[in-house]
């Protein structure tokens, strides 16, 4: 008796969807699994890149075929933004260059 496989394997992603990096930082791709119901786990591959230096939206790729040839894609949003303002403490950013300017003088 022949079973022939018509499924493709099925793509779990680590960590989360979208994911979002802050501008300047570092990146590090949690990856995915595949698994399928013949081979159990099945390789993936991943294409696209992320630079934590520029601010957008970035897309991961991943595949997963198995050995019948039956192929799965999923993707990943990283997102790359600047960061939050900081918050000034004690003395207002107008009083901070009012007193620059007048040292300035």
């Amino acid at each position: 008796m022949t079973v022939l496989d018509t499924l493709a394997p099925v793509i779990t992603l680590n960590g989360g969807n979208p994911i979002y990096v802050e501008l300047g930082s570092t990146f590090t791709d949690p990856g995915a699994t595949a698994t399928d119901l013949c081979l159990e786990l099945v390789p993936v591959t991943v294409s696209g890149l992320v630079n934590p230096n520029s601010v957008g939206t970035n897309l991961l790729t991943y595949t997963a075929t198995d050995g019948n040839g039956n192929t799965n894609v999923a993707a990943r949003t990283v997102i790359v933004r600047a960061p939050r303002r900081q918050r000034f403490r004690g003395a207002s950013p107008t009083w901070f260059w009012r007193r620059i300017r007048i040292a300035a003088r």
